[in-house]
């Protein structure tokens, strides 16, 4: 999504007041004293919103306010809650405010009747384990009623009306249809023991459509008990802007709200399967058995997509690239770098929340079920090994929460990718070099250590 601002001048003695007394008389547990700065909004445009203008407050509690003032006209308004992209960017995550000041976000939705909502104004506050980064120590949202008397210039209504459809909801074609062209491998996983349920829009006969010169994108998401982050992780791929892109999600037989939670996006996902697996990667290589797509990417349940990289899969489709990899920042704003090359033999560098494989690469199951952490690595070094074809995109790709379970059975398995990709002296280094960062490190906390305590 384009986001374009443009600063106003400032504001007038009357307008200030005006505005003050406005979002004073909201019910929010903070009264605003001063207006920081105003920016007036030149084309931020969600699902059923746009924005007017972005303003920074200062608080009587002494936190920094940026307050986002929207338009809305649709409900789906409120299946945007969790995951923002006006203000969810991914080069900021990792920047705190440059003042020190502890910053929050208010994102204030303007709503036409047709919003249909209950109370006259609603407050909801994104609980604190699904922020993102470090950007903002709290996120609200107010949904007030229209007509009500605001001080903020009113929107232009031509041109608003749009397709109410999400990215993957987009250029559909029925199987049923006559001129259906057919598709090149199974939609649905065959039925297995234990399946608890299966569903989305392919179940119904709908799968996505060709697009000459466009490749389609299927992202797939396995889940085991993953109900604390996965309905964000849903709205970050939904609502993305780029059109040719299926979602897959892959459930290993969840039991604690997982299975309630996708059948609620049923609409916009086009197709999930919930039933027992063998781990994370027997999971993984299903969603590449059903996947559609010319490119495939793996978003974990507790990371969120941020950007599809479009130009790039142009390119990449176009000149018969196998891998496109960009780049992550870890949960705690820490940027990774993804690097495909040389390093790669001697340890992971292509984190898979940043990278698209071709699905041509591996028609069948790519993954080494032997390895319970490292099967991605794994599967990297293999291409490595054949000399795929990359192309590196200088893009926030993704932010994922955790870098994964059991640090030493996750290294034995590193040690023995390498060694069975490059062999023994390959693998003896790789061992030499993680025993260096490690004394490194501690040398570097000693450090600082001593530093602190002369201080």
């Amino acid at each position: 999504m384009s986001v374009t601002h443009t600063t106003s001048s400032p504001l007038s003695p009357t307008v200030t007041r005006n505005v003050l007394e406005f979002l004073n008389r909201l019910d929010f547990r903070v009264r605003f004293s001063k207006i920081r700065g105003r920016k007036l909004s030149a084309s931020d445009k969600g699902m059923g919103w746009r924005s007017l203008e972005i303003l920074t407050l200062l608080g009587e509690d002494g936190t920094l306010y940026e307050v986002d003032v929207r338009y809305a006209w649709q409900r789906d308004i409120f299946g945007q809650n969790l995951i923002d992209f006006g203000w969810d960017q991914l080069d900021r995550l990792h920047k705190k405010n440059p003042h020190g000041e502890i910053c929050s976000k208010l994102i204030l939705y303007l709503c036409e009747p047709s919003c249909r909502l209950e109370k006259d104004q609603t407050l909801n506050t994104l609980p604190e384990h699904l922020l993102i980064g470090c950007s903002w120590h709290a996120v609200h949202h107010i949904y007030l009623a229209l007509p009500a008397a605001h001080p903020f210039e009113s929107p232009r209504t031509e041109g608003i009306a749009e397709d109410r459809v999400y990215s993957t909801t987009r250029h559909l074609e029925n199987t049923s249809s006559p001129v259906f062209s057919g598709a090149k491998k199974p939609l649905l996983l065959p039925p297995q023991p234990g399946r608890q349920g299966e569903g989305g829009l392919r179940s119904r006969g709908l799968i996505k459509s060709r697009i000459t010169g466009e490749p389609l994108v299927s992202v797939i998401t396995v889940v085991f008990n993953g109900a604390r982050h996965l309905e964000q992780a849903i709205q970050s791929v939904i609502h993305q802007p780029y059109e040719h892109l299926e979602y897959i999600i892959i459930d290993g037989g969840s039991h604690d709200g997982t299975i309630e939670l996708i059948r609620r996006y049923e609409g916009q996902i086009n197709y999930w399967v919930s039933e027992p697996d063998d781990g994370i990667y027997h999971a993984m290589n299903k969603g590449w058995e059903v996947a559609q797509g010319d490119f495939i990417y793996h978003l974990g349940s507790d990371d969120v997509l941020s950007t599809i990289p479009a130009a790039a899969l142009r390119k990449a489709f176009a000149q018969g690239i196998d891998l496109i990899h960009g780049n992550v920042y870890r949960g705690d704003g820490r940027l990774w770098k993804s690097c495909y090359g040389r390093t790669l033999v001697l340890y992971g560098t292509t984190p898979h929340q940043g990278q698209f494989v071709r699905r041509t690469v591996c028609e069948r199951a790519p993954f080494d079920r032997t390895y319970r952490f490292r099967a991605d690595l794994d599967f990297d070094q293999r291409m490595y090994r054949q000399r795929r074809k990359s192309l590196s995109c200088d893009l926030q790709i993704a932010l994922f929460r955790a870098e994964g379970a059991g640090s030493r059975a996750s290294q034995a398995e590193v040690f023995r990718a390498v060694r069975n990709n490059f062999g023994i002296a390959a693998m003896t280094v790789s061992f030499a070099l993680l025993k260096s960062r490690r004394l490194a490190s501690k040398v570097r906390d000693c450090i600082l250590f001593f530093v602190r305590s002369f201080q």
